[in-house]
Formats: C-alpha cells, structure tokens, sequence
C-alpha cells in the first residue's frame, strides 16, 4: 500500500525534472550550404554552427555570423527574437533568450566578428577555456557590443 501511495509523487518528480532540463528548440529557417546567402554581407552560408535568422516584415532573414545579425538588427530591427545555431555541435537553433555568446582567441568566424552562440554558459566557457581565453557574454550584453564597427583608436568587440 505504501508503494501506491508514493508513485504518484515519484511519477510528478520524474516529469518536473524532465521538463526542468529541457531548453528551447526553436525551429531555424532552411539553410542551403554555399547557396543561401547572408543578409548582411551578402557571403554565401559555408559553415551552418555560426548562422542566424531573425523575421523583418514576414521575410526571413538568414545570416552567416552573429555579428551580422546584430549590425543588421542596429540598422533595421527584425519583428521577431532572433535565432542562433548552437556552436557546440548540437545542431539546435536557440532562442535569443536563451544564448551566449564566446569569442574565443584565434576563432575566426565567417564574417569576422568571432561570436559564437552556445546553449549553456558551461558549453561557452569550455569552448573559451580550450581555446586559452576569450570572452563570454549574455545576449542582451550581446546584442550592444557585438557588430559594431571598429573605432579609431579602440579595439572593437567583434
């Protein structure tokens, strides 16, 4: 009797631990490698871990590096939170609420801002710790420094 009394508890814990670990997985836009081009600078989408989109006026926008998404965005915001792919390999597009943000030294990204996006800051610090430094950054901090253009005398946060 006492085991019937403790299953409904067990079985509640159970689904409270499983939909606490879980993270959003927003669905991305389609993206064909060497054909889709970036918003922003207009390169062709080589490598899918750095990419991201947003929405402007019902049109998808699709960017090759974070830092394009966040000039494009200062320019001309989007309707929508933006989506970036997880740097970890994981294959998952990430909300912006989600995201940090790692450059790690000597990481060059496809537009040059050396940003990528990371589900976890434990995923960030691990990519930035076995590249011997770099910085780490929520999105909202992202969102302010990343894509900016470099200033006589400072060095940019690209």
């Amino acid at each position: 009797m006492h085991k019937l009394r403790t299953l409904p508890w067990l079985l509640c814990l159970a689904l409270l631990i499983a939909g606490y670990g879980c993270q959003s997985n927003p669905e991305g836009p389609s993206i064909e490698l060497g054909v889709t081009q970036c918003h922003h600078c207009n390169q062709a989408i080589a490598d899918l871990q750095w990419a991201a989109s947003d929405e402007s006026g019902g049109a998808t926008r699709i960017y090759d590096d974070p830092g394009c998404l966040f000039a494009t965005r200062r320019e001309s915001p989007g309707t929508s939170e933006p989506l970036f792919q997880d740097k970890a390999g994981s294959g998952l597009w990430l909300a912006a609420a989600d995201t940090w943000f790692a450059t790690v030294n000597g990481v060059g990204s496809p537009a040059g801002h050396g940003w990528g996006a990371y589900a976890s800051f434990a995923d960030a610090q691990e990519a930035v710790t076995a590249g011997g430094g770099g910085r780490i950054l929520r999105y909202e901090q992202a969102s302010e420094v990343i894509g900016l253009p470099p200033q006589p005398g400072k060095t940019a946060a690209r």
